[in-house]
């Protein structure tokens, strides 16, 4: 195991979304299967409601910032990466059971790839 995947917490959902009384458990499992492929956000509770942090990025440190900023938008739709050094997130995301069936849609909202999901390749010389 690296040492970037040692310090690297996992997502939790229920740290940002309070989910309702008697909501399906097909719903509760498509959210955390979804959410445990990111990195864990810092989350503080402002007014009543927990608020985001701002991120620092996984690869590199480098605290994430919106568009112009230290994070930009990719090819593929819904997924960006840090501007330094090419960390991969998603902005938008598309929450779907194991049918198949929509659960949620959330857009503009920054998550990190978790490092057990991404390999770096060096890149061969030509």
């Amino acid at each position: 195991m690296s040492e970037a995947k040692e310090k690297v917490a996992r997502l939790d959902w229920r740290t940002f979304i309070n989910a309702k009384d008697g909501t399906p458990e097909t719903t509760i499992k498509a959210l955390d299967d979804y959410f445990s492929h990111f990195a864990a956000v810092e989350v503080k509770e402002e007014n009543g409601k927990p608020e985001i942090q701002p991120q620092k990025c996984v690869g590199c440190g480098q605290t994430l910032t919106g568009i112009f900023g230290t994070w930009r938008w990719g090819i593929a739709h819904g997924v960006g990466e840090c501007s330094a050094c090419g960390w991969p997130s998603h902005g938008h995301h598309f929450i779907k059971d194991a049918a198949g069936e929509d659960v949620a849609t959330i857009n503009n909202f920054i998550l990190q790839v978790h490092p057990d999901f991404v390999e770096r390749r060096q890149r061969e010389s030509a």
